[in-house]
């Protein structure tokens, strides 16, 4: 553009200046600090009209508690040196301080002269907030990663580092400067990164990812610990950085594993003292079983006999004195109190040691101990086996004749049962023993009940054959007691 005068060009001048939005100030060319002249984006940022500062000095901007900085500028100018973005502090005509980068230059001559000075002030006060805010953010920042009790680190888009803390410098065995700008391919084994990466793409596509436990070597000494990864979302909503917290769950490991190894012991101390009251249990219903034996030999021997003997008395007595009616009705009545004893006699040692079980073997012995049931209570039971007899050793089938004569004493006590089944079998291994009724049902209260003896029993001779026993009930449709014991 060339201007037909130098007034012209004054006045082209004269507009842009005034037409910024920028405070444009200028001095008189003996430098003293006197305005010469001022625009309006002097007025808009000081609050003067430049009617009321015109042929002032610049020293109305001056605060009175900031250091006087014009007579340092101004000789700057006089020495024809321009200040670029000088920040200062200036007074408006509120009395609010503004604070303002300033660029003066010194205006000079055709000849080149210093003829006068410039200056453009451009305020700067919410810059200086936001830097302070920002200032203020990363000192909250620096001491939240100091005192926390984690390792911490940024990563940019592209898997770099460019943050981490004094407990990350401590998990990478390596201080921030050497780790900036890197990735994990520079730093890890491929393995280790590779997966790192694969974690940093989860974190940026699911906002959040929880590592597994993460093994690392420092000093000698394997550290563990759990990682948690997640993405820093920009003000576009779209994620900017990686950022990750990892927790030294060493000691806690080394806790558990203590814990788990008491544990440990503790089981099978626990096992142990099972097994040996287990072996004691069994040593002593054996000890009972025997006793029970010598008890039924000895009620058969010698009471049964003595019975016997008096019943043989008895009936001579009425041989030789039937014709006295009284006599042979008094004998008579003897004779059936002995025969009914008799039977309870029998009965008793069949309970305490049922003949059948030595002398025919375990079906049988059930078979008796079911008909003798049924008439005893009315209630129907029947016996199912696909052989006639199964050939076991002796304390199993002492043990399963056992389980059978305490399900039935339960059954009649508490069921309310018409019908009972009981079925034996042998598979793959192991005898099968199922008893089965029709009644209300046993409940889980009922199973849980300490004075349940009657179902301990059985699981004690059960688990002493290391066998297993499922005790199950539902309510009107009857209680069913499955037992499987391995067999050689």
């Amino acid at each position: 553009m060339s201007f037909k005068s130098d007034k012209e060009a004054h006045i082209h001048y004269a507009a842009l200046v005034q037409s910024s939005s920028e405070a444009i100030i200028s001095f008189t060319k003996d430098l003293n600090g006197t305005i010469l002249t001022w625009n309006k984006g002097a007025e808009k940022a000081y609050g003067y009209l430049a009617n009321e500062v015109i042929g002032c000095n610049i020293a109305i901007l001056l605060p009175p508690d900031y250091p006087n900085d014009i007579p340092d500028i101004l000789e700057q100018i006089k020495r024809g040196e321009s200040i670029e973005n000088y920040e200062t502090v200036r007074l408006t005509k509120s009395g609010a301080h503004l604070k303002v980068a300033l660029n003066v230059s010194p205006i000079r001559s055709a000849e080149g002269s210093i003829i006068g000075a410039s200056s453009i002030a451009r305020d700067i006060t919410e810059l200086k907030r936001a830097e302070e805010a920002l200032r203020e953010s990363e000192r909250r920042f620096s001491a939240f990663m100091l005192n926390l009790p984690a390792a911490a680190w940024i990563k940019d888009l592209k898997g770099r580092y460019v943050y981490v803390n004094a407990e990350a410098e401590q998990i990478f065995s390596m201080p921030f400067h050497k780790l900036q700008g890197k990735t994990d391919f520079e730093i890890f084994p491929a393995e280790t990164a590779r997966k790192f990466v694969a974690n940093d793409q989860l974190a940026l596509s699911d906002g959040v990812i929880e590592t597994t436990e993460v093994l690392r070597q420092a000093d000698g000494i394997d550290h563990i610990s759990i990682v948690n990864k997640f993405s820093l979302i920009g003000a576009d909503g779209q994620p900017t950085y990686v950022a990750g917290v990892a927790f030294d769950i060493t000691e806690l490991k080394r806790a558990e594993d203590a814990l788990r190894k008491n544990y440990d012991e503790l089981e099978m101390r626990v096992q142990d003292r099972t097994r040996e009251l287990r072996d004691l249990a069994s040593h002593l219903q054996s000890i009972r079983e025997e006793e029970r034996a010598g008890f039924a030999r000895d009620i058969h021997d010698e009471l049964g006999q003595r019975l016997v003997a008096l019943k043989m008395e008895l009936a001579r007595l009425a041989d030789k004195y039937g014709d006295h009616s009284l006599f042979s009705e008094r004998t008579q009545a003897m004779l059936h109190s002995i025969d009914t004893t008799l039977s309870s006699v029998k009965r008793i040692c069949t309970e305490l040691r049922p003949s059948l079980l030595d002398d025919f073997g375990l079906i049988p012995a059930i078979e008796w101990q079911a008909g003798e049931f049924e008439k005893r209570t009315g209630i129907e039971c029947s016996v199912a086996s696909e052989f006639k007899d199964i050939e076991l050793e002796k304390e199993l089938s002492i043990a399963l004749y056992r389980i059978v004569q305490e399900a039935l004493t339960n059954a009649a006590k508490h069921s309310e049962a018409t019908e009972i089944a009981i079925r034996l079998t042998r598979d793959n291994g192991f005898i099968r023993l199922e008893i089965s009724d029709n009644g209300k049902g046993i409940t889980d209260k009922d199973l849980s009940k300490v004075q349940s003896f009657g179902v301990i029993g059985m699981r004690e001779r059960v688990l002493s054959f290391s066998g297993h026993i499922d005790i199950s009930g539902s309510e009107g449709k009857g209680t069913t007691i499955k037992v499987s014991i391995p067999v050689q």
